[in-house]
């Protein structure tokens, strides 16, 4: 009796076995038919390859800019960039890299959509990282053409605006207009040099910085590279955020301060350097940064020529289309910080003065263009700095170099004060 029990509950274990193993593997064709289907759709449709990709890039090519930000990204407009929708005609369009696209917050706490909102100067973003001084010009001339602005804000950042501007001509041949005459030492310099500008300082800094890859991560990773599935997942829950929380995107965390403190204790304080100003802490990068503003760089300083040769254009064309423009500078994170580094930092403290030395000289220049040509220019500089002083800060507590959403208020607020926009919008 007991023999025959044991084999009528071996018998059930068997068939459960049986129904779990069937109703596995039908779900294991099923996903592979779907990636198979995937794959044709990517392989046959451009715009499915992009949202399902191996690395659903953020970006799309573009004969011109080189990059332009995908429109399948959850909080972008049909062009890409970072609006809740694109349309005919903008009063006020806001041209800029990272800083200006809102990197790490949220599209409505970035500071064109801050004009919006708690200013009553409606904005539209056309920004993304990797562009430059050169690629303002050509934004400007889509919104010219396209939105018919009457105001044009270019936000000029030091950080990486001459370096890519100097690469938008000189490594990708765009622009040939703003080259100059074959007489100028310093285009030559830059034409004969085959390296890139310095990049030992920042392939440093992404070694320092560098988190662990655990277990969960790379499984991610593998998924992300090998699998058409996970890109349909991902691009799920893209739409999914569009829906549920009005196309806002989301905005990235401090990370944990010890973990930060640890990562700053095994680097040299040119590479990390980790500051406090009353109760705001941070960490500056002062060699990678200042590696990219190197002015005794013949390449570095062509790209600061080539972007107020654009800015100049730009100028030219907006005044014939009865636009004006306004020139907004966006310091660095080492050159607000300036005032509280610890002058025994040794060759961190160096490296900010010798950053701050050259941002300084790059805004004079800037300044008198505007001077010049008669439009008007302000910096964000003094409002980062007293937000700092009131215990705010105006940037992420770690290595990030882009403004918070603090940092993104204080500018909206900077842009909002100029004469400029007073007299279009009356704001106080």
């Amino acid at each position: 009796m007991r023999g025959a029990t044991l084999r009528s509950m071996s018998s059930r274990v068997r068939r459960v076995a049986q129904r779990i193993l069937f109703v596995a593997l039908t779900i294991a064709l099923c996903l592979v038919a779907v990636e198979l289907i995937l794959r044709l759709a990517a392989a046959a449709i451009p715009a499915v390859d992009a949202m399902l990709g191996a690395g659903s890039s953020p970006t799309v090519p573009d004969e011109v800019l080189g990059h332009r930000p995908a429109p399948q990204m959850s909080d972008s407009d049909t062009t890409g960039f970072r609006n809740p929708k694109r349309p005919r005609s903008a009063p006020v369009v806001a041209i800029g890299d990272s800083q200006t696209y809102g990197m790490g917050v949220p599209r409505q706490d970035s500071w064109p959509h801050v004009l919006g909102s708690e200013h009553g100067i409606p904005t539209y973003s056309m920004a993304y990282g990797g562009y430059g001084g050169t690629h303002y010009l050509v934004l400007a001339r889509e919104a010219l053409e396209e939105l018919d602005p009457k105001v044009v804000v270019v936000a000029i950042y030091p950080g990486n605006d001459l370096l890519d501007s100097w690469r938008m001509v000189y490594e990708r041949g765009q622009l040939p207009e703003l080259l100059p005459e074959d007489t100028d030492p310093y285009a030559s310099a830059a034409a004969q040099l085959d390296e890139p500008p310095p990049q030992s300082e920042w392939l440093r800094l992404r070694e320092a910085t560098a988190a662990p890859n655990g277990i969960a991560g790379g499984v991610r990773s593998a998924l992300a590279r090998h699998t058409r599935l996970y890109g349909l997942a991902r691009a799920a829950k893209r739409t999914a955020a569009r829906w549920f929380a009005g196309s806002a995107g989301s905005g990235r965390a401090d990370p944990d301060p010890a973990l930060v403190s640890a990562t700053v204790a095994k680097a040299v304080p040119e590479m990390l350097l980790q500051v406090r100003a009353g109760a705001v802490t941070t960490v500056l990068t002062p060699a990678a940064r200042e590696a990219v503003e190197d002015l005794s760089d013949a390449r570095i300083r062509e790209g600061l020529r080539l972007s107020i040769e654009a800015i100049r254009r730009l100028h030219a064309e907006a005044s014939a289309c009865g636009a004006r423009v306004l020139l907004v500078m966006i310091p660095t994170k080492e050159h607000v910080f300036e005032p509280w580094v610890n002058p025994s930092s040794g060759a961190g403290a160096e490296a900010v003065q010798q950053l701050v030395d050259n941002e300084t000289h790059i805004w004079q220049e800037l300044a008198a263009l505007c001077d010049e040509l008669d439009f008007e220019c302000v910096s964000a500089l003094s409002g980062l700095r007293e937000a700092v002083a009131r215990g705010s800060n105006p940037f992420f507590s770690d290595w990030d170099g882009h403004p918070s959403q603090v940092g993104h208020r204080v500018i909206a607020d900077t842009v909002a004060a100029s004469a400029t926009m007073r007299d279009l919008w009356g704001t106080p």
